[in-house]
């Protein structure tokens, strides 16, 4: 009878009815009860299994005579609703957690979830998703189960909590067996308000009894999108938490992330079995974050960018992030030599808890500045003022490239986020992927050898001496699908035996492969997404919110390399430069869209090499651009690309094809301006620089910050972009040659009559007081 009753009013007695038959729990008490408050909690005895058991009863509102045999002491009922009133959510939003005012969406999750309507919230990074569970289960009576999958996160926010004074706690496995067993134990016993669990906790039949036997009032369900087989990071423990709900019963569920696509959202609210969800979905858009993404032809280039972009000067943190542990060492080693006194640490999954845990410690802290990690750091990651995140390599997907840039800005100042990349980074990824599908051959010929090892298992090196045909690799990833299986089990760091009773015959595990097969296709799809993101000639931040279902105008962009260069760029070209860009376009079109950028600018420059096998030499466009040389038509190719003229197709191999506005251009059709001019005039600066130019002297920093703040508070009191009042472009020119007087105003790079009416005379005197300044 270990289930909930509920009220018969035929016969006044509490049961439950399955199947149409009535199961009767008889109660009594010295005294007839004549109504009882919602959720009272009973101790209800069954006279025919003589067992005694907890049930929570759902009262009807109305008053019927029953008859209750066995009262027990605890009676908990839900808040009264004026606990749930706007003031009163406010009052604890304060007194529990020194905010004033909730951000956007948070106050409308959080009374949705206090309703009881299951409710799904999609936020951004940084947008305080946390608090939506966090406030409500100070409110609600009971235990909020916070189901997590990041063990760090855990801890940082039950330290927090406790030192706000709520009572949290968390079970994981960096714990003893002995501090396990002891909270689990005090579930009963503590007033304890929330508890965090990783997905994996659940398969513990003993660890659901003890849930079951209390009153869960909310499951909040954190990084909701990995339950998803559509998500970018789906787990199958993840995917069980749909039938962890039937068994749990809450009134309260809330599932929550920062990134998930309409497909992903659905797939959320189904595999829960949620019925009429509140879907809340917050703004993407970060306002504070500079996109940037740039192409590097070599290693030495990509190094150097990120070099330069760390020396910057500015304070506060900055990420690195590259996809291999192997390369996150690479990088640590390199950033070591170059400035050995910068503060660095390393993240990856190669590195045990301890290190890992004092890695984070040591970034969140402030005592290291920089954090070069794979993918495994910065869930969770709370430090306000990260001012740069880098991608060395290419993401795997648009949701955790969003999700990492947004680490950085979190205390809502400008940020930036570049991205250097190289086509051959897709390569890297797609044997990542592989290995996270291991076929069946190779997991058989696993199981089989540990099987036949029995109890003693085989180390790695035991391992790879019997499966001489499989690699290291592939024998990890059949290791961790077998583990995941609950088949194997991991005896020391490399070594593995068969679990207690697992079968003779590795089918009958009954292994899905074709779900691997399934979600390796996925995977795939989802990088080529994400491979064409750096091609995309239009608005950064508009790509990305349209991957997410929003959308924003084409003069909302609040900061990104394309845009910006849009606005830099100069309003026509010479007649000569018109006819070279018509040239461009007609070899563009003649190749028909079946080569890369590359290879068309060899083909326009009249160079044979790496194309004398293909049709590119018969054409008639063939050598029409020599005079350019090949890498200022690379530049110019570059240049049609981001204006929108040309478009790259992504994917391992991008290809060059003409857009419809572009064949427009080419017959004259179209007004040939706002084309980035930098390919005119020798080497390319068409990608965006970092914002410190080299050019700028060493001592004009105090000039730099100072018009910095005067072009964002003219930007902030216009509601534009910052880079609409002036561009760094022109911002580094005031610095070098100090404009006096109007005349001189006007000589600087985008500045015009209009701008000098809005702010030309406030911007000289601006300059002549950091002058002043600069020289004390």
């Amino acid at each position: 009878m270990n289930q909930p009753l509920s009220l018969t009013r035929t016969t006044h007695r509490l049961g439950k009815t399955e199947s149409g038959q009535q199961t009767v729990c008889h109660l009594s008490t010295a005294e007839r009860i004549e109504t009882a408050p919602a959720n009272i909690e009973l101790a209800a005895h069954n006279k025919t299994t003589k067992r005694s058991v907890i049930a929570k009863i759902g009262w009807s509102r109305y008053a019927i005579p029953m008859v209750i045999e066995y009262q027990s002491n605890r009676v908990e009922t839900e808040p009264a609703l004026d606990a749930y009133a706007e003031p009163t959510l406010t009052n604890t939003l304060a007194s529990h957690f020194g905010f004033e005012q909730f951000n956007p969406g948070q106050l409308a999750i959080i009374s949705d979830v206090l309703s009881g309507r299951p409710t799904v919230a999609i936020m951004p990074t940084g947008a305080g998703k946390s608090l939506c569970y966090q406030l409500p289960a100070i409110i609600l009576p009971g235990i909020t189960i916070v189901v997590s999958p990041l063990i760090s996160l855990m801890k940082d926010q039950v330290d927090s909590l406790n030192a706000k004074g709520i009572k949290a706690a968390y079970i994981n496995s960096t714990q003893t067996i002995d501090r396990q067993n002891q909270i689990l134990s005090g579930l009963g016993e503590t007033d304890l308000e929330l508890l965090y669990v990783a997905p994996e906790r659940f398969r513990s039949n003993r660890f659901m009894r003890k849930l079951c036997e209390r009153d869960i009032s909310l499951v909040a369900i954190d990084e909701a999108h990995c339950i998803s087989r559509w998500g970018h990071d789906f787990r199958p423990d993840y995917g069980r938490l749909g039938h962890v709900l039937e068994q749990l019963k809450p009134k309260h569920i809330l599932a929550c992330t920062a990134t998930a696509t309409p497909d992903v959202r659905q797939d959320i609210v189904s595999s829960l079995g949620l019925t009429q969800p509140c879907i809340h979905v917050a703004g993407f858009l970060r306002e504070n974050l500079f996109l940037r993404v740039k192409r590097c032809r070599s290693e030495k280039e990509r190094f150097k960018e990120l070099l330069n972009a760390i020396s910057d000067g500015h304070a506060g943190g900055k990420i690195i992030y590259s996809a291999t542990r192997k390369r996150v060492e690479q990088i640590h080693q390199k950033i070591c030599e170059f400035a050995p006194d910068l503060a660095v640490v390393s993240y990856h999954a190669g590195m045990d808890e301890h290190q890992r845990r004092s890695a984070q410690d040591e970034f969140m802290n402030g005592h290291a500045q920089v954090a070069i990690a794979t993918n495994a750091f910065g869930m969770g990651i709370d430090r306000a003022d990260i001012r740069q995140v880098i991608h060395m390599d290419l993401p795997r997907s648009i949701e955790g490239y969003y999700q990492e840039v947004g680490r950085a800005g979190r205390d809502g100042l400008h940020a930036e986020c570049t991205l250097l990349f190289s086509p051959i980074d897709r390569r890297t990824h797609e044997f990542l992927i592989d290995l996270g599908c291991p076929s069946y051959g190779a997991t058989r010929a696993l199981y089989e050898a540990l099987y036949a090892a029995g109890g003693a298992g085989l180390t790695a090196a035991g391992l790879a001496a019997q499966l001489t045909q499989i690699d290291k690799a592939q024998q990890e990833s059949a290791a961790r699908v077998l583990s995941r299986y609950g088949a194997i089990c991991q005896m020391s760091p490399d070594g593995w035996r068969i679990a207690a009773h697992s079968p003779a015959s590795f089918d009958d595990l009954a292994i899905n492969f074709e779900s691997f097969e399934n979600r390796r296709r996925l995977e795939l799809n989802r990088l080529d997404l994400m491979a064409g993101f750096p091609y995309e000639s239009g608005c950064r931040h508009n790509f990305i919110l349209s991957y997410f279902g929003e959308e924003i105008s084409s003069d909302s962009c609040p900061g990104c390399d394309r845009c910006e260069a849009l606005a830099d760029r100069s309003a026509s070209l010479s007649d000569a430069d018109r006819v070279l860009v018509k040239k461009a376009l007609a070899g563009i079109a003649r190749a028909d869209g079946h080569f890369g950028l590359t290879k068309v600018s060899k083909m326009l420059v009249g160079k044979r090499n790496g194309i004398e096998e293909t049709p590119l030499v018969r054409l008639s466009t063939f050598a029409l651009l020599k005079e350019l040389g090949q890498k200022r038509c690379s530049d110019l190719l570059q240049a049609l690309v981001d204006r929108g003229w040309a478009s790259l197709t992504g994917g391992r191999y991008p290809r060059i094809i003409i857009s419809p506005i572009g064949w427009e251009v080419m017959q004259g059709r179209e007004d040939l301006t706002g084309l980035n001019s930098e390919w005119c005039r020798g080497p390319s600066t068409a990608t965006r620089q970092p914002t410190d130019d080299p050019s700028v002297p060493s001592d004009g920093e105090v000039m730099v910050s100072g018009l910095k703040a005067f072009r964002l508070r003219l930007a902030k009191d216009a509601g534009v972009p910052a880079y609409s009042i002036f561009t760094n472009k022109s911002l580094n020119q005031m610095v070098l040659a100090p404009p006096t007087d109007e005349s001189e105003f006007l000589n600087i790079h985008g500045l015009g009559t209009a701008k000098w009416a809005k702010f030309g005379a406030e911007l000289i005197n601006e300059i002549a007081k950091l002058t002043v300044k600069s020289s004390e």
